[in-house]
């Protein structure tokens, strides 16, 4: 695919399929219903922003999600919420044109820094973002309890948009 073919955009709720589709090429396994909800609720949120590339032919290569959060030893600094190139498209430069687009939106957010969590057995990742000047600071173990109230509470709400995971 030629270079001047690959655009960058912002994402919108009808990019929810294709977010999805994507994110289980890394193992996430993602609802394109509930893609569709947080891309609604973060549409318009000066603290996130979600770009896709396309081309002309197709509609998602991949996707970054960026977002600006308050902290209180370093002060305001971007962390990446997610970045997933099709795999069918990997080594074509798509990775790095989204990287480059959340670092110019951190830099308007004036954060100090960008930060990017990657799964340690994901050395291919490890080996971009050092080419990419991103240097490794850290290892550490992330822990996750869910909280039951949350969950139940929003797969109540969930069915109000009258939306099918197939949409």
């Amino acid at each position: 695919m030629p270079p001047f073919d690959r655009l960058i955009r912002l994402a919108v709720p009808e990019d929810a399929a294709a977010i999805a589709l994507l994110a289980e090429q890394l193992g996430y396994s993602v609802a394109p219903q509930a893609v569709w909800e947080r891309l609604k609720h973060l549409e318009g949120d000066p603290d996130h922003a979600i770009y896709i590339a396309h081309s002309s032919s197709v509609a998602v290569l991949g996707w970054i999600h960026i977002y600006a959060r308050q902290s209180l030893l370093v002060g305001q600094v971007a962390e990446i919420g997610g970045l997933i190139v099709d795999q069918n498209c990997r080594g074509q430069g798509i990775g790095r044109l989204l990287l480059q687009q959340a670092e110019q939106w951190a830099h308007k957010q004036d954060c100090r820094s960008i930060v990017v969590r990657s799964n340690t057995q994901r050395q291919a990742a490890h080996q971009f973002y050092k080419h990419l000047g991103y240097q490794g600071c850290k290892t550490q173990l992330v822990f996750n309890k869910g909280l039951p109230e949350v969950m139940e509470k929003r797969s109540h709400s969930s069915s109000a948009f009258g939306i099918s995971a197939g949409e």
